[in-house]
């Protein structure tokens, strides 16, 4: 028997118990592309052709010329759901929940996920209709615990409710999922302030601190509650800086005041962000179809070629 042959029977019997050690392979797990294949290969011709135009027009800042095509690719294709959810988008942009809710509910229809969910407690909670906005936040938060921007609108639904207990608790969760949310954290502190329990909205404002300690309004409602806590030797420098440059604190209810204000501010701009998102996403995805266009007219010139 030659050295080679009994090192290869070595080599096998060991690549053989390394094996059974292992179990039996697993199969590669086949990339999902149902929802592209629905969306390129179902999708009638003229729907398509609506969408891109339509896609074209919101990006250029023509958005009404962009519901106009929007609406168009959906009577095309009743089940076109990303028709539906810009359409409810630009409705939402323009300021009118009303209508984006009827295209919202429609794409839920055709397909529930977190972020549709999102958008109708977001449009309800804007035309007060606080229970239906709770209930749909809720089934956000069912398909992806940790969407923060559900946990810190229930917060403020809770809040707007005087629901104080259930606010904090969806405060804390937005907390625990991103440490550094200016509006959480200034929800959180503002809630506990309108209750006069200062002491906990100081600790808010601490732990947000170690976070962003340059923010003005944070140190504003924070020197306010160590004066309202008779923190006096602690307050005392903080409080100077901040007669300087802001005279018209003389109290704390004012600091409470600005926080208000500034606490709006920053509920308004998270759902700003949010929109802004929306035309990434919707850029995006006009850049794949004008590749899948392009692709198409290639394969169809060179199956007209001699």
């Amino acid at each position: 028997m030659s050295t080679n042959s009994a090192t290869a029977r070595r080599a096998q019997t060991n690549t053989a118990a390394s094996a059974r050690r292992r179990g039996p392979a697993k199969a590669r797990r086949p990339q999902n592309t149902a929802r592209e294949i629905v969306f390129e290969k179902e999708m009638s011709k003229e729907a398509r052709e609506f969408y891109m135009q339509a896609l074209a027009a919101q990006q250029a800042g023509r958005y009404n010329a962009a519901l106009k095509l929007y609406k168009a690719a959906a009577r095309e294709d009743s089940n076109f759901r990303e028709a539906f959810v810009n359409l409810g988008a630009l409705y939402s942009r323009a300021k009118r929940p009303d209508l984006a809710l009827g295209f919202f509910r429609r794409a839920l229809d055709l397909r529930p996920d977190a972020a549709v969910n999102f958008n109708l407690g977001s449009e309800c909670y804007k035309l007060e209709r606080y229970a239906e906005s709770e209930r749909y936040l809720k089934a956000a938060l069912k398909l992806e615990l940790r969407l923060l921007k559900a946990h810190i609108l229930l917060a403020y639904l809770y809040d707007k409710q005087k629901r104080y207990d259930k606010a904090a608790i969806y405060f804390q969760n937005a907390l625990r999922i991103a440490p550094g949310s200016r509006p959480a954290a200034l929800g959180l502190a503002v809630s506990y302030s309108d209750q006069e329990q200062y002491e906990q909205a100081l600790a808010v404002l601490e732990k947000y601190r170690a976070q962003a300690p340059g923010d003005q309004f944070v140190n504003n409602l924070r020197a306010g509650l160590l004066l309202k806590l008779n923190r006096y030797s602690e307050s005392l420098n903080e409080y100077r800086e901040l007669t300087k440059s802001d005279a018209q604190f003389t109290d704390f209810s004012e600091h409470l005041k600005a926080a208000r204000t500034e606490n709006e501010s920053e509920y308004q701009a998270m759902f700003d962000g949010i929109d802004d998102k929306i035309r990434a996403r919707t850029a995006r995805l006009r850049a794949k179809l004008a590749a899948r266009t392009a692709r198409l007219a290639r394969a169809k010139a060179a199956g007209a070629g001699p």
